[in-house]
This record gives structure tokens, sequence and C-alpha cells, in this order.
């Protein structure tokens, strides 16, 4: 029950996100960080219930490769997005994509 109310929250914080995106505004930018630190340690303690003992250490290591990943490839996708629609536009990319993520993890992780 837990994940759906996060699901919740995150689905509608990146609806209003997205909406907001083009807005120069550093609040935003705190509150974005802070539901990301949310979903950083809900994520760990779904692997800590997912995986066996032996298991978690590959799995968490690769739950922590996922955000340098993640990062490079906003690094590539950014900038010419930006460049050519605007930074609005290049937010909204991240924002769309945690929406499709949280109907995932709304359907799909059971606590």
């Amino acid at each position: 029950m837990g994940y759906k109310i996060l699901g919740y929250v995150v689905w509608h914080g990146a609806k209003w996100y997205a909406r907001r995106a083009a807005a120069k505004n550093k609040r935003q930018l705190v509150l974005a960080g802070a539901g990301s630190a949310a979903v950083n340690s809900a994520d760990g303690r779904v692997v800590l219930g997912w995986f066996a003992a032996h298991e978690r250490g590959t799995v968490m290591g690769l739950r922590q490769t996922a955000q340098p990943l993640g990062v490079a490839l906003a690094a590539v996708t950014f900038p010419p997005i930006a460049d050519r629609y605007g930074v609005g536009w290049a937010l909204v990319l991240p924002a769309v994509l945690c929406l499709l993520v949280s109907g995932l993890v709304w359907v799909f992780v059971v606590d």
C-alpha cells in the first residue's frame, strides 16, 4: 500500500513539475531533489524485501549504478533537446519518464 501512495505522489508530482518546467525557480529543483531522495530509500527497501541475502549485494550494486548511468544519459540528451526546443522541454522528458515508471511501479511493485 505504501508504494501505491508513493506512486501516486510521484505521478502527480511529475505532472505538476512538467507543467512548470520552463520556470526558472530553484524551489522546484529542491523539491525534485527531495522527491528523488525519497525514492532512493524506498527502492532500497524493495530490494531488501524481494531478494535473498546472498543476492542483495549484486542487486544493490546494480541499483547504485543506475543513478550515474541516468546522469550520463541526461548529459547526452538534455543539451540537444534544450538547444532545439528550449530548457522547458528538456525538463519535460524526465518528467514524462517519471510518469511512465511510476505507473509501472504502481502496477507491479508489491510491498
